[in-house]
């Protein structure tokens, strides 16, 4: 089953690519699923002490926002949508940290440490060397080199639910949107770092030095 921030990602991502005829009525059938976790981490956050069903679905389009401005568009291009009222910025702080930080730290540590054990001496072996890598700020970079069905994505997972079980922050990428549902909180490269569709010798990401992106990837612990 999947969680409301996966929902959240599914939504932005039909909204930017499939362009729905009636984006206000999918929402109004799923808002409840996409939004599902929400007023837990509103009370958690001391956000809100007692947040209404209105406030805990004007949080979700803030978040779905935050999503859609990393594509390049907003719920402002998507006829009908509504869009956040409240100023969850303020309350918030960055939206793209803040939806990075949208987990049980606890929850993921257990999850984490049902997966270690299994890991075959060579898969344990990159664990910690990522693992060390990070938690001493060492700054590497690492490729995990096997066939399909070696196992990679298994390590990439475990060590995503690890890391946030230490608090930390871990960007999971890939170059196509199949291959990004395989990791958790997956998106494309594309996507996530704004790299051009079309590419020539002067291209680059356009992340402004001062934007929310800019400052995630300031705060980032690992990208896998």
């Amino acid at each position: 089953m999947a969680t409301g921030r996966q929902l959240r990602d599914l939504f932005a991502t039909i909204l930017h690519e499939c362009s729905p005829s009636n984006p206000a009525q999918l929402w109004n059938d799923f808002c409840h699923k996409i939004c599902d976790d929400l007023g837990h981490r509103l009370r958690a956050g001391n956000i809100r002490e007692d947040p209404t069903d209105e406030e805990v679905y004007d949080f979700g389009l803030y978040l779905i926002e935050g999503i859609l401005l990393q594509m390049n568009k907003s719920l402002a291009d998507c006829p009908g949508m509504p869009r956040p009222q409240h100023d969850w910025a303020a309350a918030l702080g960055n939206c793209l940290i803040a939806e990075q930080r949208n987990y049980d730290p606890l929850e993921q540590q257990q999850l984490g440490d049902k997966r270690i054990p299994h890991l075959n001496p060579d898969q344990l072996s990159a664990f910690n060397e990522i693992c060390h890598a990070v938690n001493t700020k060492s700054g590497q970079t690492f490729f995990l080199h096997g066939p399909g069905g070696t196992g990679k994505t298994y390590v990439y997972t475990t060590l995503c639910h690890h890391l946030h079980g230490q608090g930390k922050i871990v960007l999971c990428v890939a170059s196509s949107g199949i291959a990004s549902l395989l990791l958790p909180g997956g998106r494309t490269a594309h996507t996530m770092f704004k790299i051009p569709i079309q590419i020539h010798e002067a291209s680059y990401c356009s992340i402004k030095r001062n934007d929310n992106l800019a400052d995630l990837l300031r705060v980032t612990d690992l990208i896998i």
